[in-house]
């Protein structure tokens, strides 16, 4: 695991927004190394389960 993944893990914790404002550049870009793909994966199954809720 790369520095900036680290970084990006602990932003998770303490700046949620700032950490998602990373993802979305990050993804714009298309720098897959440097994706914090754990909580990235945790967020979009969260949504998932959210999104499945409001549509039943």
């Amino acid at each position: 695991m790369n520095n900036q993944v680290t970084d990006l893990k602990l932003l998770y914790d303490t700046d949620y927004f700032d950490w998602l404002k990373k993802m979305i550049k990050l993804l714009n870009n298309r720098q897959l190394e440097n994706i914090d793909y754990d909580n990235l994966i945790a967020e979009l199954k969260a949504l998932g389960r959210s999104e499945r809720w409001f549509f039943l």
